[in-house]
């Protein structure tokens, strides 16, 4: 991928720092199989750290030098031996599939509410001077309305996933308050990269529509296209979360949206996603399905001066690069079965 040479120096120097305060730290990640979960072990073992991964179903993708324990991470028993001695913990653990949380609701709580606290409380009794950074949505706030969306705007979640996500950022808030445990929310907007999910409940809009394209078929894009939405390759979402251990204990307690530079129309997108792969594929319009038009948002873009403030973080891999090194590793390696989606 294409980066400036004033870009590269920068993010030359950051890793510099990165691998200076990371290496031989003993570190958790629960999801570690998981999508930007198993990137991160990946990056945080290159810098050194000592990495133990926990996740409900472990899978092959994960790297082979990683200490992967198959551990509902909801049982907070279970993470006793895990989280002792640890130093920084990253809260990745939980499902992201909108529809899903609707059909399956207390699947989604145990998930993104019960596992989020159960590692809290684990990591309150065990290792109280650990720094937990949590992962949570821009889900949480719903039908934004004016654009860019900072932190202080007012949550409104429309569907069981964001309202399961706000509850566990409030138990991280609340840890920090009452207990001193020190911890971080980050609030990811879509997150696209090698390795993302094509498949199954949980994956998002993009995911479907490489999908498609991988199969030569053309994309489908529900109701006109005129939604905004901004995006964050994964190595952008990881450099995120390595900041907020690094810095983020002089922010305790403290939501940090992510975000992207501007936010294309869902049609831009599809025109820009065919154009990297080759196709002259139009995008063909659809009616929203019911189940999804009622917790559609709308438009979305997040804004990130918060984060890049005080963190320094801002994206650094282009989009229109970042997707097609995206569509170019799954079509080497992708899984084109088919699924439902979510945009």
């Amino acid at each position: 991928m294409t980066v400036s040479p004033l870009a590269s120096t920068a993010a030359s120097r950051q890793d510099q720092k990165l691998r200076g305060w990371f290496a031989q730290k003993r570190v958790l990640v629960t999801g570690a199989a998981g999508f930007i979960g198993a990137r991160l072990c990946q990056r945080l073992l290159g810098l050194g750290a000592h990495v133990l991964g926990a996740d409900l179903a472990p899978r092959p993708a994960v790297p082979g030098r990683l200490d992967l324990r198959t551990v509902d991470c909801s049982e907070y028993l279970r993470l006793r031996p895990l989280i002792k001695d640890c130093e920084v913990v990253f809260s990745l653990a939980g499902r992201c599939g909108h529809g899903q949380s609707m059909s399956d609701p207390l699947g989604d709580m145990k998930a993104n509410t019960g596992a989020p606290l159960a590692l809290l409380e684990a990591a309150r009794r065990w290792a109280p001077h650990a720094h937990v950074i949590f992962a949570s949505t821009r889900q949480v706030y719903g039908k934004a309305g004016e654009l860019p969306v900072n932190e202080s705007r007012a949550v409104s979640p429309v569907d069981v996933n964001g309202v399961h996500k706000f509850a566990a950022e409030t138990h991280h808030k609340l840890y920090w308050e009452h207990h001193g445990v020190r911890t971080n929310v980050l609030r990811l907007t879509n997150t696209y990269g090698p390795g993302m999910r094509l498949r199954g409940e949980g994956r998002m809009f993009l995911g479907e529509w490489f999908r498609r394209l991988l199969r030569a078929e053309p994309i489908a894009l529900y109701g006109c296209g005129t939604q905004l939405r901004d995006l964050n390759h994964v190595d952008d979402v990881v450099a995120a979360f390595l900041l907020a251990a690094m810095q983020g204990a002089s922010f305790p307690g403290e939501v940090f949206n992510l975000g992207a530079p501007e936010a294309l129309s869902l049609k831009h997108l599809a025109d820009l996603l065919a154009r990297v792969a080759g196709t002259d594929l139009p995008a063909r319009h659809q009616p929203f399905p019911d189940d999804l038009a009622k917790i559609e948002i709308g438009s979305y873009r997040g804004d990130f001066t918060k984060i890049k403030t005080a963190f320094g973080w801002e994206p650094r891999i282009e989009l229109e690069d970042g997707l097609r090194q995206t569509f170019e590793e799954l079509r080497e390696n992708g899984d084109t079965s088919a699924g439902g989606l979510r945009q």
